[in-house]
């Protein structure tokens, strides 16, 4: 569930576009926002964590923090705690690579821990998140989304075809307004078209009914035939 939230520009028509925010990429699994992001003085040293996004990899979880920093080689330290154990466990102790693999327990909850200081020591900040850890193999493997007359045509495969797949979609004025939901539907469900901005949540739950991996990719209308704002 990895990297920067993803960007797609999709033509539809001559004057419709499907956007996703440019900075993400295809290869999104899952991201959370740091709601302190921004808060920084650009006029001095900075060094703040964005965020946390990660997606499965095998047994493992591919884990990366994006950030914004004056320095030009800032360094990442990345710890997880345990909830059950009480204890505390380095999963990268200072590098200048702002991503690594984990390696945690399946079914523990866990503090995921991120810190990033200047080359020098002189400034740094950190971001903590709580994480319920389910690595598994069972990954979305591609995602569809996409204007089907005056609706929109949502589609996923998985690694597992066994597995099932939920598509839900939310607008976003104001907090996470759900629209629509869809659930043991096969591959392909159409929606209905929602006010800008609005999110199209694809989960993938394994046969035993665990939730295996999650995408969320965010979405304007422009020059929307019918008008929404």
């Amino acid at each position: 569930m990895k990297k920067k939230i993803a960007g797609i520009v999709i033509a539809m028509a001559a004057t419709i576009l499907l956007f996703v925010p440019e900075q993400a990429q295809a290869s999104n699994r899952y991201s959370v926002v740091n709601p302190d992001a921004g808060n920084y003085d650009v006029t001095g040293s900075y060094a703040q964590i964005q965020g946390i996004s990660w997606n499965y990899s095998g047994n493992g979880i591919n884990i990366e923090a994006p950030y914004v920093s004056s320095d030009a080689n800032p360094q990442f330290k990345w710890e997880a705690y345990n909830l059950s154990t009480k204890e505390w466990t380095t999963i990268q102790d200072w590098s200048e690579s702002n991503q690594t693999e984990w390696h945690g327990e399946i079914g523990q909850n866990y503090w995921l821990h991120c810190t990033i200081r200047s080359s020098d020591g002189r400034v740094s900040s950190s971001y903590t998140m709580c994480f319920h850890y389910t690595a598994t193999e069972v990954c979305i493997t591609g995602t569809y989304s996409g204007l089907q007359g005056m609706d929109l045509l949502l589609g996923a495969t998985t690694s597992d075809p066994n597995a099932n797949i939920k598509f839900t979609t939310y607008y976003m004025g104001g907090g996470w307004n759900k629209l629509d939901e869809f659930s043991n539907c096969g591959n392909w469900v159409t929606a209905t078209a929602a006010a800008n901005p609005f999110r199209v949540v694809y989960e993938a739950y394994a046969p035993d009914g665990t939730l295996s991996d999650v995408i969320i990719y965010e979405f304007t209308l422009v020059n929307y035939p019918w008008g929404l704002a």
